[in-house]
């Protein structure tokens, strides 16, 4: 079973955006906090920065799965799930440290 961890590298800012590699294609992944209710929403786009449908503010927490509920053919073939490691009262802090997003291959899921 193929299981890639994404690599968080959030900046000291609210809203930042990455390059994901993923079985060979790039995705942007755009990641903002909501103050509001205390917690990091994910929208992912193809690199040539246009939406993947169903994939636009997607609240994460413990065993979201932000692809699940798309049918855009541009989406990763595979599927995504964030995934709280430790119980932290600090949920900004824990993106990318004690929360993580990792990738399944679309191998491994048939």
């Amino acid at each position: 079973m193929t299981i890639q961890i994404i690599p968080i590298e959030p900046e000291e800012a609210s809203e930042f955006s990455q390059i994901v590699p993923l079985e060979g294609q790039d995705y942007i992944f755009n990641f903002s906090w909501n103050s509001r209710d205390e917690h990091w929403y994910l929208s992912l786009e193809d690199v040539d920065g246009v939406a993947i449908q169903g994939c636009t503010g997607y609240k994460l927490v413990d065993e979201a799965s932000p692809l699940r509920r798309s049918t855009d053919e541009k989406k990763p073939p595979g599927e995504l799930v964030y995934t709280v490691e430790l119980a932290n009262d600090d949920r900004y802090e824990a993106l990318g440290t004690t929360s993580i997003l990792a990738y399944f291959e679309e191998e491994d899921l048939e």
